[in-house]
């Protein structure tokens, strides 16, 4: 059904109406990241029908919304390219993502101002307004380093209803951002946590064979994107998104090794 709306914003069926595609960035972000799972699983019809599926999700992402699938999708494939060169670079990806996890705070204040960066990079406004979110969520995990906020407290931080340039709030329900949103929440402690779950997943992927190990790390670098810079860590629907994504990526690598013995 989304791929019918997607081609009618390529070709109107009606007179050239548009069709806002908005409502639809939730479930397109989550397309990304079962696209990879389903590759592998059809991989037994034929690889150019792996790499055929893949680009034609590519192409009907690519007229919807949400630049958040498009860049996860992308992301995912080069990774995916990479680990079919070699699969060592399943366990780079996990060091650096872990790098990213504890770097992350250190990020927005080393960036000129926001305010700057719209007026001489025209930014869009949801672009602009992460950076601010970003700019004072680093400022709050700087108060507590160590164990942050607590838990979900990303919707009760002290200014997060303030303006800082006059028009959007600090700090509007999450920061947009899985590491900093532990950082603040979780401080240092969850932060090693995480970084550590991304080291352990890159080096449990390596061990696959390499045709599981591409999807898994193509679905792995997608959801890492999309949870960068979009949506809130603990929200039940995308925790749930990653899990369905999870689960139909082992169901699809015991069917890769059964085909394969």
């Amino acid at each position: 059904r989304g791929a019918m709306i997607s081609v009618g914003t390529l070709f109107p069926f009606d007179g050239g109406q548009q069709v806002p595609l908005n409502p639809y960035n939730r479930g397109a972000t989550v397309v990304a990241t079962l696209l990879w799972p389903a590759a592998l699983y059809v991989r037994r019809f034929g690889a150019w029908i792996s790499v055929g599926l893949i680009g034609s999700g590519l192409v009907i992402l690519s007229t919807y919304a949400s630049q958040a699938a498009i860049l996860a999708l992308a992301v995912g494939i080069i990774a995916a390219v990479s680990v079919l060169a070699h699969r060592i670079f399943a366990a780079a990806l996990g060091v650096v993502v872990a790098i990213v996890i504890l770097a992350m705070p250190l990020l927005p204040p080393m960036l000129p101002p926001p305010a700057e960066l719209r007026t001489e990079m025209h930014l869009p406004g949801s672009h602009y307004h992460r950076l601010l979110i970003w700019k004072f969520t680093a400022e709050r995990i700087a108060e507590r380093p160590i164990l942050g906020w607590g838990l979900e407290s990303s919707k009760v931080i002290p200014g997060n209803k303030s303006r800082p340039d006059g028009q959007e709030p600090a700090l509007p329900l999450h920061p947009h951002n899985a590491a900093l949103q532990v950082w603040l929440e979780l401080g240092v402690v969850g932060a090693l946590i995480a970084a550590a779950l991304a080291v352990f997943l890159g080096r449990a992927i390596r061990r696959l064979p390499t045709p599981s190990a591409a999807a898994a790390v193509g679905c792995f670098a997608s959801a890492t994107v999309i949870s960068f810079v979009s949506y809130g860590i603990w929200q039940s629907w995308w925790l749930a998104a990653m899990f369905i994504a999870g689960a139909f990526s082992v169901l699809a690598i015991r069917s890769e090794r059964l085909d394969a013995g």
